[in-house]
């Protein structure tokens, strides 16, 4: 077993060459773009340097692609490290299986809120992991598994297509989105928590957040006056729904541990995990969605 996987991430500009072919061509856009050249070139050269203090110190590890993560054994791995910020870190938690830690690439432009630090307060920690594991007395799992600070609650999601197939789309980290696929276009569904009857609902989207989730979109799209009531703790029991510009106002409501949310679709629709386009799944008319608690929690090193 290997003490460390982590996970990598593309920077911007790796991104934006692949898209459109050259430096030249991206010069170009990034002029238009209030002179973004620098500010992306010197982040994508900070995030280099990052990586390659890590490969330099780090032994018994593995350094993976975002892309290859679907064909990982989790299980030959003591620990998750997301290399990235808060969106690549919430991704990469959807495959980890125990202890996970997110690190900032790149500090300067990324505040990373659900991040426990950056690449030099890691290397820190790692010398100490290393030290105290040094002559085989303490074992290495249980180690790691004994720096794990918080427990955050996740939402589990399956949706039932209308011919009867099941789909289940894993627990998010942050939140689920619920919405008409074409953004224009109202979104509408039937909804009911518990043994509650269905109401029908209209509105510009529906959100379910976790505590992690509850400081991000979540928080932002509710009236000012109860933005600050509306977070909650990352390990609550409990997750919060809240209807997005809806025509009677809804939420935010809480669903327990044992308590299921259920929508049905009366559009063609689309349920997002994490605001990731990768975990889009369709939600067409007559499907139904059962959001629920988790089980299981995800275990995150959040102090180095």
């Amino acid at each position: 077993m290997k003490d460390f996987l982590i996970a990598m991430k593309r920077t911007k500009w790796e991104r934006d060459l692949e898209k459109y072919g050259s430096e030249e061509a991206l010069q170009k856009i990034y002029k238009i773009q209030n002179s973004a050249f620098d500010r992306v070139y010197d982040s994508h050269t900070r995030q280099k340097e990052a990586l390659g203090k890590l490969r330099e110190a780090i032994a018994n590890a593995d350094f993976v692609s975002r892309g290859q993560l679907r064909d990982i054994d989790f299980s030959a791995y003591r620990c998750v490290v997301s290399l990235g910020g808060d969106n690549h870190f919430v991704y990469v938690s959807r495959f980890a299986k125990g202890p996970i830690i997110g690190i900032n690439s790149d500090p300067k432009s990324s505040r990373g809120a659900l991040l426990a630090g950056d690449c030099a307060q890691f290397l820190a920690f790692y010398n100490r992991f290393v030290d105290v594991c040094a002559d085989g007395t303490v074992d290495r799992t249980e180690y790691l598994a004994s720096q794990v600070t918080e427990n955050w609650s996740r939402i589990e999601c399956a949706i039932t297509l209308p011919d009867g197939t099941i789909k289940s789309i894993g627990a998010c980290t942050s939140e689920y989105s619920v919405r008409n696929r074409f953004a224009e276009y109202m979104s509408r569904y039937l909804l009911r928590k518990g043994s509650d009857e269905f109401k029908e609902e209209k509105c510009s989207g529906l959100l379910a957040a976790t505590g992690a989730g509850s400081t991000g979109w979540f928080k932002n799209c509710l009236p000012e006056a109860k933005r600050n009531a509306s977070v909650f703790p990352r390990d609550a029991p409990f997750f919060a729904f809240v209807a997005r510009e809806a025509l009677v106002p809804l939420g935010p409501e809480h669903v327990h541990a044992g308590e299921v949310l259920e929508i049905v679709s009366e559009m063609d629709g689309e349920i997002v995990a994490d605001s990731d386009d990768d975990l889009s799944f369709p939600f067409p008319y007559g499907a139904r969605a059962s959001f629920s608690l988790s089980k299981e929690h995800l275990q995150v090193i959040h102090k180095l």
